[in-house]
């Protein structure tokens, strides 16, 4: 059996890429008495799903060690098709606080050009467009943390804010497929415009944030692809006045039915500061989508003309999938800052994820 590929969140609805579905399964058939099956269905028009993600956290920081559970995410995903051309999706997070992280309206003209309006992931980097039910490791690398509208990035009004990568605008994408390739498009396209302030916020001036995001997909099992990101943002201290923010990256994905591996540069200019980071992820499983092993290196810089300043991680994880609905996750961090005096601040983490 092939082990679960990627699922972006933002594709094509025509394209079946090799960028991560897992395979599908035969559904539990419901007792007779049942009236409402999971995920719910209405004449193919509408279906619910949802998960919960618990996790355990040990920081081995060096004097100060601590411990605690916490609920990483709680959703309810709520999407529906009108008839073939239109769909909608309704995603709200209820930990660690109630908001909405989707609210989109598509409209696919062809298998060309499809138009998503509304609340929803920015085009830009292939971990950040990755489904976190379906993340091989616990946690997103720094990088597309700091650089891709997330829990780091200079548009965060404070440390607990995070925009989960997305925004409010509007998405163009297609794809186009040999005729001997139907079943996979060799090349994607996305384009966007956003407001370029986060989620659930308006925006109050004239300018817009563009992005762009190409993929290459000849050979299968291999993708090819690069994003590129122009934006103002108001951050800082004092939020009448907008500043730079831009990205560029590119990105590296290969699977095989017992290994995957994937890697991506991004480096982003934040007013005058420029910043820049990569990792390398590779998985493999040692029992077919039971239990599969990761290593990852994650490097980032948060300001390259500053020596010396270069956080790094090692992590090597563990994944037990025992059915389609459950993922038990762990993994052990080993942190290092560039600095004449270190601090030993290693994590160990275990997250548990149930959907219907």
């Amino acid at each position: 059996m092939l082990p679960p590929k990627l699922t972006l969140e933002q594709t094509p609805a025509t394209q079946t890429l090799p960028v991560d579905s897992p395979k599908k399964k035969a559904e539990p058939t419901a007792p007779p008495a049942q009236l409402i099956t999971f995920p719910l269905s209405l004449k193919n028009k509408l279906s619910l799903s949802g998960y919960t993600q618990g996790r355990y956290i040990y920081n081995m920081v060096e004097g100060v060690k601590t411990n605690t559970f916490d609920v990483r995410r709680a959703r309810l995903d709520l999407r529906g098709t009108i008839n073939s051309k239109w769909q909608y999706r309704s995603q709200i997070d209820f930990a660690p606080n109630v908001r909405i992280l989707d609210a989109t309206v598509s409209f696919t003209a062809n298998p060309y050009l499809r138009i998503t309006a509304g609340q929803q992931k920015i085009a830009f980097s292939l971990e950040n467009l990755l489904s976190s039910t379906l993340m091989e490791n616990i946690n997103r690398s720094q990088v597309v943390e700091a650089l891709v509208s997330r829990s780091a990035d200079v548009i965060s009004l404070s440390p607990n804010s995070n925009n989960n990568g997305r925004d409010i605008g509007v998405i163009v994408s297609g794809g186009i497929a040999l005729d001997s390739l139907r079943k996979r498009n060799i090349i994607e396209y996305f384009v966007g415009v956003y407001n370029g302030d986060g989620i659930n916020k308006g925006d109050n001036n004239v300018d817009k944030d563009f992005s762009g995001r190409l993929l290459f997909s000849a050979i299968k099992g291999l993708q090819l692809g690069g994003s590129y990101y122009k934006g103002l943002g108001s951050y800082g201290t004092d939020l009448t006045v907008e500043r730079i923010r831009d990205r560029i990256g590119g990105e590296i994905y290969y699977f095989n039915k017992w290994v995957s591996f994937k890697a991506e540069y991004i480096q982003g200019k934040d007013d005058t500061i420029s910043r820049g980071g990569y990792y390398a992820q590779l998985a493999g499983f040692v029992i077919p989508e039971k239990l599969q092993l990761v290593v990852k290196y994650d490097g980032y810089d948060g300001n390259l003309d500053v020596d010396e300043n270069v956080s790094t991680i090692y992590t090597a994880g563990l994944n037990f999938i025992p059915n389609q609905w459950a993922k038990l996750q762990v993994a052990y961090d080993m942190r290092h800052e560039q600095a004449e005096t270190q601090t030993k601040n290693n994590q160990i983490q275990m997250m548990l994820k149930l959907m219907f």
